[in-house]
C-alpha cells in the first residue's frame, strides 16, 4: 500500500459544476493535413507529424502549402480551413495546426473533443477522443502567440479554451459513484476528479466530508495527501463514505447529498455528491477499490427477481455502452444475479489487459459479499463484450461453467486487423492472450452457446462461424443460434429484455451447465502466463522460454492416487492434488518423483503468529505464494533443472514470486509515476510533462488514479516509509543521470541501463541523444519497475510514440528504439525481446 494513500481515506461522492466560468473561446481557423500514415494496433505507428513538427520544439510551424509524405507514400499539403460556427471541423485529417494569440500568460481549460491529443507549445494534453464529455483540462498559454497541434483525430474535432473559474477545481463530469441499498446501506466507494489549474505544485491536499453530528446521514471522514498535485495536473481521488445505518433516510429508496471540501494550502474547493438509495430488487451500481492503481471502479447489478440466487452471470458490455446501460438490457431472473463490469470505461480496453482484470475484480468483489456457488459462474457479453467472453474463457477455461458470446469477434487479427511489419510476430506474441484461435483447446473444455445476427454489419456473422468451426474441429459441441436477418443489435418478443443478449436459450444453456466438483483431466494452453497462469489444480510459474506458448496436460487417477503431468515449455509448476489427498504419487514428463516432504517449519497453531511468520518468510522469498493463501506446503512446487524435475521448498527468485513482464504488466500494484529532476532544465521539463501526460491518459482511458512524484519526493517518502508501505510498482522516467531514484531501484549490474547519450541491454550498447526504451525489471522493494528510459530530452519526446494503454498493442520485456520508428516503423527498433526467469536477456533462437 502506498504510504500516502491509506485505504481508509477513500470515500464516496457525487459532484457539482465547476462554477462560474468565462465564455469559452472556440477555435475556428486551422491548417489541416490529410492522412499520412497507416493507423492500427501496433507497437509503433509511424507519424510524419510527430517526426517533422513535434519531436523538436524548435522546428518552425507549418504554413499553408507545406507538404509532408508519410508511410502511405502520398504527399499531403497543409491547407487552411474554417470550422463551423460551433467550432466543429469534420474530415479525414492526420493533424491540425493553429496559432492562438492570448493576452497574458496563464493556465486555461482546453476542451478538445473528437481527438486524442492537444499539443500546446510542444506540451501534450489528453483530448476527449470518444466525446465522453469530460470537461476542460488545464494547459499553459503564453502571452502572445501559442502554437497548437491536434493529433489523433477521430473523424472530426472541436476545441474551446476558457480561463478556469478557480485555481483548484472539482471536475463534475467524471464522478464514479456507487449506489446504496435501502434497508442495508454499506460503505460506498467514489472517485472524484480534482484539477490543479495553476502552473505550480500544490504540496498537500486535505479533504473532509460528511458530518460528526448524529442526525446527519453520513459519518465524518477526512483525508490528506502529503504528495500534493503537480502543475496542470489532475487526479481522480478515491474516497470511501460510511453511512449511519440507523438513519431513517436509508430505510426506503431515495437519495442523500454529501458535501465534500478540499483544501490545498490557501486554495479551497467544494462540491456536493448525490448518493442514490435503491430498492433491493432494482438495478443498481456498485463500486470497489482497485488494487491495480488505487482507483474506484464501478459495475452494475441486476438482482434475481426473488432477491436471492446461488448463480452469477458476468455480462460484458459493447463499445460505447456503460455497465448500467448494458445491464438494463437484461430482465431479472429468479435464479441468477446478473453482474455487468465496466471495462473501466465505455470503450476501455476491449476486455483485454486492465479490462480483463476489471472483469475478474468485479467477480471477486461481488462474490465476497454474496453466497455464490463457484460451480455456477457464467460469462456472456455483446459485441466488444462478446469478444471479451471469448477472450476470458480462451485464456481461463476453469473459472466459468459455461459461456455465451453474442455478436462477438475472435481477435484483432480477424476483426479490424493489425498492420503488418518486420516485427509483427514479436508484438503479437507480447499480446498473445488476444490470439483466441491459438487457444481453442482451452475453449473446447467450456460449454459454449453462440448468438449472432446473420445480417450483422458491424461484427460479421463469419466471426461466429469461424469460431464454431474451430470448436467443432477440436471435438467440442457448441450450441448456437444465428438469428436470420438480424443486425448487430436486435430485439423481438422472445425475451423480456433485448433478445440479442437476453435470449431464453442462452440462459437455459447456463442452467444446464455446472462445473464438476473435481477435475480429473485438464489441458491448459497459454501464450502469456502473466495473463493466466492457473487452471484448476495446476499453476505455471516459470517458462523455459518466454515469448513462446506453453501447454499442460494433467490427469488424476483417483483409484491409483496418481497425478500425471505432461508439459511443454514449462520450467516451474505449482501442483495440488485435485481431491487434496495426502498420499499421491507424481509423474511429470515421464519422470516419477518421490513424494515431497513438509518443510522443517510448521504452523504454530496461533493464527496471528503464523500469519506474521509466513509474511516474513514470503518477504525473504522462502516460499512461493500458494493459490489459496499463505500455505507453504500446499500446493507443491515442482522445478525442472537440467531436463529433470524435482519437488522443492517454496523458495524462489523474483520471477517466480512476483512474476515478470511483459512491459505493460508494470502498470499494476498501485503503480506510481516517478519523473527525474536531476537533469538539465530541458530534460527535467520533458520528464515532468511526460509523466503528467501519462497520468492523464491513464485517467481518461482507464478511469484511473495515477500518481506523479518527483524522484526526490519519492526518495524522501522511502526514507520514512514503514514496513509494508511503498511496496508498489514504480514507473521511472529518465535515466541514471536525470532521475535520482534510478540508482536506488536499478542496480549497475541490471540487464538494462540508460544514461545520457546511451542505452544498454545486456552487453549491447546504443548511443545517441534521441533514443528511448520501454523495459520491465524487478523492483527491489517489491513488485515491478517499468522504465520509460531515454538518452536525453529528445529521447523523452520520442517516447510519445509508445502506446501502452491501447488494447491489442503488445510490448515484450524490453524494447529499445530510435527516431526511425516515426518514419520506418519497426525498422526503427534497435533491439527487443524477453528476459529469462533469471532476468537475463533471452538469446534469439
Amino acid at each position: 500500500m502506498l504510504l500516502f494513500f491509506p485505504m481508509v481515506w477513500f470515500a464516496a461522492i457525487a459532484s457539482t459544476a465547476l462554477g462560474e466560468a468565462a465564455t469559452p473561446r472556440v477555435i475556428r481557423d486551422w491548417l489541416v493535413i490529410g492522412p499520412l500514415d497507416q493507423r492500427g494496433r501496433r507497437a509503433f505507428n509511424p507519424s510524419a507529424v510527430l517526426a517533422h513538427h513535434l519531436l523538436d520544439r524548435a522546428v518552425a510551424p507549418p504554413i499553408a502549402g507545406d507538404t509532408l509524405t508519410g508511410e502511405l507514400g502520398r504527399p499531403q499539403a497543409w491547407q487552411t480551413i474554417e470550422a463551423g460556427a460551433n467550432g466543429q471541423l469534420d474530415g479525414a485529417f492526420a493533424a491540425a495546426f493553429t496559432t492562438v494569440e492570448w493576452p497574458a500568460a496563464e493556465v486555461v481549460l482546453a476542451e478538445l473533443t473528437g481527438a486524442a491529443t492537444l499539443w500546446v507549445n510542444g506540451i501534450p494534453q489528453i483530448g476527449d477522443v470518444y466525446g465522453d464529455g469530460c470537461g476542460g483540462l488545464p494547459i499553459a498559454l503564453r502571452e502572445g502567440a501559442n502554437q497548437l497541434f491536434v493529433t489523433g483525430i477521430r473523424g472530426g474535432f472541436r476545441l474551446a479554451l476558457a480561463p478556469p473559474p478557480a485555481e483548484l477545481l472539482f471536475n463534475p463530469f467524471d464522478a464514479t459513484v456507487g449506489d446504496l441499498v435501502a434497508g442495508a446501506p454499506a460503505s460506498v466507494h467514489v472517485g472524484l476528479v480534482v484539477i490543479n489549474a495553476t502552473d505550480r505544485l500544490l504540496p498537500r491536499l486535505e479533504l473532509d466530508f460528511g458530518s460528526d453530528r448524529a442526525e446527519d446521514p453520513i459519518e465524518l471522514g477526512t483525508a490528506s495527501d502529503p504528495a500534493g498535485l503537480g502543475p496542470r495536473a489532475l487526479l481522480k481521488i478515491p474516497l470511501e463514505l460510511f453511512p449511519r445505518v440507523e438513519h431513517p433516510l436509508f430505510a426506503a429508496p431515495g437519495r442523500v447529498e454529501v458535501a465534500v471540501r478540499l483544501r490545498a494550502g490557501a486554495l479551497a474547493a467544494s462540491t456536493t455528491i448525490t448518493l442514490e438509495i435503491k430498492d433491493p430488487l432494482a438495478l443498481r451500481r456498485a463500486s470497489y477499490w482497485s488494487a491495480v492503481d488505487g482507483s474506484v471502479q464501478q459495475y452494475a447489478i441486476v438482482p434475481p427477481s426473488d432477491g436471492s440466487a446461488d448463480a452469477v452471470v458476468l455480462a460484458l458490455h459493447g463499445a460505447g455502452v456503460d455497465c448500467a446501460g448494458h445491464a438494463a438490457a437484461y430482465s431479472s431472473k429468479p435464479d441468477f444475479w446478473i453482474v455487468a463490469p465496466n471495462n473501466r470505461r465505455r470503450f476501455g480496453f476491449d476486455w483485454q489487459d486492465w479490462g480483463r482484470r476489471d472483469a475478474y475484480d468485479v467477480l471477486d468483489h461481488f462474490s465476497s459479499s454474496h453466497s455464490i456457488d463457484p460451480r455456477q459462474r457464467y460469462l456472456t457479453g455483446h459485441s466488444m463484450g462478446g469478444h471479451g467472453t471469448w477472450h476470458l474463457a480462451a485464456n481461463d477455461p476453469a473459472t466459468f461453467a459455461a459461456i455465451a458470446p453474442s455478436a462477438g469477434w475472435a481477435s484483432f487479427d480477424s476483426y479490424g486487423g493489425r498492420p503488418a511489419g518486420p516485427l509483427a510476430a514479436l508484438w503479437q506474441t507480447a499480446d498473445g492472450a488476444s490470439r483466441t484461435l491459438t487457444l481453442i483447446d482451452n475453449l473446447t473444455q467450456v460449454p459454449t452457446f453462440v448468438l449472432h445476427g446473420s445480417a450483422d454489419d458491424n461484427v460479421p456473422a463469419s466471426e461466429a462461424q469461424a469460431l464454431l468451426e474451430a470448436l467443432r474441429n477440436s471435438g467440442a459441441m457448441p450450441a448456437s443460434h444465428i438469428e436470420e436477418g438480424a443486425g448487430h443489435w436486435w430485439d423481438g418478443g422472445a425475451a423480456p429484455g433485448a433478445d440479442c443478449v437476453d435470449w431464453p436459450a442462452l440462459f437455459d444453456h447456463f442452467r444446464a451447465s455446472r462445473r464438476p466438483e473435481r477435475i480429473d483431466h485438464l489441458t491448459f494452453t497459454g501464450n502469456d502466463p502473466s495473463t493466466q497462469a492457473q487452471c484448476d489444480w495446476v499453476r505455471v510459474v516459470e517458462l523455459l522460454r518466454y515469448g513462446e506458448p506453453f501447454r499442460i496436460d494433467a490427469r488424476f487417477d483417483p483409484a491409483a492416487a496418481q497425478v500425471t503431468v505432461v508439459s511443454r515449455n514449462v520450467s516451474r509448476l505449482e501442483l495440488r492434488a485435485p481431491d487434496d489427498a495426502a498420499e499421491v504419487s507424481w509423474t511429470i514428463d515421464g519422470e516419477e518423483l518421490p513424494a515431497p516432504t513438509l518443510p522443517e517449519w510448521a504452523m504454530s497453531g496461533d493464527p496471528a503468529q503464523d500469519a506474521a511468520e509466513l509474511k516474513q518468510r514470503s518477504k525473504r522469498r522462502e516460499f512461493l505464494l500458494g493459490t489459496s493463501g499463505w500455505e507453504p506446503w500446499d500446493p507443491w512446487a515442482a522445478l525442472r533443472a537440467h531436463e529433470s524435475w524435482t519437488f522443492m521448498r517454496k523458495e524462489s527468485g523474483f520471477a517466480a514470486s512476483q512474476g515478470g513482464g511483459p512491459f505493460k504488466r508494470a502498470f499494476d500494484n498501485e503503480f506510481v509515476l516517478i519523473h527525474g529532476t536531476e537533469g538539465d532544465a530541458a530534460e527535467d521539463e520533458e520528464l515532468r510533462e511526460r509523466a503528467r501526460f501519462d497520468a492523464a491518459h491513464w485517467w481518461y482511458r482507464g478511469n484511473g488514479h495515477a500518481r506523479c512524484l518527483t524522484d526526490l519526493r519519492w526518495l524522501q517518502l522511502c526514507a520514512t516509509a514503514r514496513d509494508g508501505e511503498l511496496e508498489t510498482n514504480v514507473i521511472l522516467y529518465g535515466n541514471r543521470d536525470s532521475n535520482a531514484a534510478w540508482a536506488a531501484l536499478v542496480p549497475e549490474e541490471a540487464p538494462f541501463d540508460a544514461r545520457r547519450g546511451e542505452l544498454r541491454i545486456g552487453e549491447r550498447r546504443f548511443t545517441g541523444d534521441a533514443l528511448c526504451a520501454a523495459v520491465v525489471l524487478p523492483n527491489p522493494r517489491l513488485g515491478l519497475l517499468g522504465l520509460i528510459a531515454d538518452s536525453g530530452a529528445r529521447g523523452t519526446r520520442l517516447g510519445y510514440a509508445l502506446t501502452p494503454f491501447i488494447s491489442g498493442v503488445g510490448y515484450p520485456d524490453w524494447t529499445l528504439f530510435s527516431t526511425d520508428v516515426l518514419t520506418k516503423g519497426d525498422d526503427g527498433v534497435l533491439a527487443a525481446g524477453w528476459f529469462d526467469a533469471l532476468w537475463r536477456p533471452q538469446p534469439d533462437r
